[in-house]
């Protein structure tokens, strides 16, 4: 079996054990969602830790002004890249990919993933922790809109990292920056196509899972996104844009950002062979220019972020 072999049937093994209804699927009963009672004690101790820590730095951020950033976008599009290059620093980044490992390494302190670690994949070799990331995906959601809850209640600069895929988010996220009187807020939006997002997921989990087995990067290896949760951004027929561009162009137009000092949104379209990038801004509700429209793509809602 060639490497290229070993690589296709390791990933469509992992395809299968994450479809629904199976063992790795993020509602499975081997999710950390199920798996604990709400009313465990022991894990909400472990929640209080773990957001105490994550919001131990307030001392070093800015609290000037309460800005805000979110990132939209199909995973594996380069939203962090953009992030940084704007040079924007001061920030509380809120990030559930982070939550996720802190999860999944309690989670092998604990053993409670024992027996899935020692499972063999078409490759030789074992499941690495982060290839179960979809088990700890419903907790980490949940711990991430709890810290976001509490970095707004310290009137921290925040960085809100994800998707943008859940349209209630606009409405969650524009109440309660409001409630917390931010002023700034910037919208990052990077848009590739259906085929690229797949693809570049693909070679980051692969290419994790090589350098951990090499010992030349993360035990944990590389995350894996299943292609099924990459389709749900895309509508079908339209495979240009994401949804999460429809939700970020939303977000912009909705008449509740008017109400903040400035506004801006980046769309980065790196959809066809070109990279374009416009930029939209609002202050006080007086908009510089025209205003934004979806990259092509339906508005149209999905169950889960």
């Amino acid at each position: 079996m060639t490497a290229m072999d070993a690589r296709l049937r390791t990933e469509r093994e992992l395809i299968r054990l994450t479809q629904p209804g199976s063992l790795l699927n993020r509602d499975s009963h081997r999710s950390t969602a199920v798996f604990y009672d709400a009313r465990d004690k022991q894990r909400r101790k472990f929640h209080t830790e773990l957001i105490e820590s994550y919001t131990a730095d307030a001392a070093d951020l800015g609290k000037d002004g309460s800005a805000a950033i979110i990132t939209a976008g199909p995973p594996g599009a380069g939203k962090s890249t953009e992030v940084e290059k704007l040079g924007l620093t001061g920030y509380r980044v809120i990030d559930p990919d982070v939550i996720k490992e802190h999860l999944l390494e309690k989670a092998r302190r604990d053993g409670i993933f024992d027996d899935l670690l020692r499972l063999q994949l078409e490759d030789g070799r074992t499941l690495l922790p982060n290839e179960l990331a979809s088990l700890v995906h419903n907790e980490s959601a949940d711990l991430a809109n709890a810290i976001l809850r509490r970095s707004i209640e310290d009137g921290v600069n925040v960085a809100i990292e994800g998707t943008f895929s859940w349209p209630i988010l606009k409405d969650r996220y524009l109440e309660w920056l409001l409630t917390g009187e931010y002023s700034y807020l910037t919208v990052v939006n990077v848009e590739v196509n259906r085929d690229t997002a797949i693809s570049q997921a693909s070679e980051r989990w692969w290419g994790g899972r090589e350098k951990a087995f090499a010992g030349t990067g993360s035990l944990l290896g590389g995350r894996f996104t299943p292609p099924e949760a990459i389709d749900a951004l895309y509508t079908t027929g339209a495979p240009r844009a994401s949804t999460c561009n429809a939700n970020a162009v939303a977000f912009f137009n909705d008449p509740r950002a008017d109400l903040f000092d400035e506004v801006t949104l980046y769309v980065y379209d790196r959809t066809g062979s070109s990279d374009e990038q416009s930029i939209y801004v609002a202050r006080n509700g007086v908009r510089e220019g025209d205003s934004p429209a979806p990259l092509g793509v339906a508005y149209r809602g999905l169950s889960q972020p």
